[in-house]
């Protein structure tokens, strides 16, 4: 079962470069000669790094590596994303602080930009407003970041 599954993530990602591949010489740079990800010595040292830490990891950080590079891979389909983040956690997300504590950065140049860092990750969707309009007994809109989904703790 544990080879198994070793050999089953290696396979997926080397499916998502070909998938990305795939994507860039078919719909983005149909004319122009794009070097292949999925053959590049460079794809195959990182999945063989990846498959290193996973096969060193207990569940947890299994978990952790299969969700990261579903994330990966599944970009432009941020439901998706948002949904396995929701369920499992992972991947883990960039946060500099928490929440509502900072209020700017200072990059290496020295400049200040302001950040808003004033919103917890939501635990749902927002409800529909043209449903709560159209719905006499609707309920009143949710705050995301604090309602939780039915099966949640």
């Amino acid at each position: 079962m544990y080879w198994h599954s070793f050999a089953v993530f290696k396979k997926a990602m080397t499916a998502s470069m070909t998938q990305v591949d795939y994507i860039i010489t078919t719909y983005v740079k149909p004319s122009q000669t794009v070097p292949v990800l999925a053959t590049q010595a460079a794809a195959t040292t990182y999945i063989d790094a990846v498959l290193a830490q996973y096969d060193a990891g207990n569940a947890a950080k299994k978990l952790e590596y299969i969700m990261t590079e579903k994330w990966l891979a599944s970009v432009g389909s941020s439901v998706d994303q948002y949904t396995d983040y929701r369920r499992t956690g992972y991947p883990v997300l960039f946060a500099p602080a928490p929440a509502g504590t900072v209020t700017s950065v200072t990059g290496p140049d020295g400049k200040v930009t302001p950040v808003q860092c004033d919103r917890l990750y939501p635990w749902s969707l927002p409800f529909n407003t043209n449903e709560i309009a159209l719905n006499a007994n609707a309920p009143p809109q949710k705050v995301p970041e604090n309602y939780k989904v039915f099966w949640q703790p």
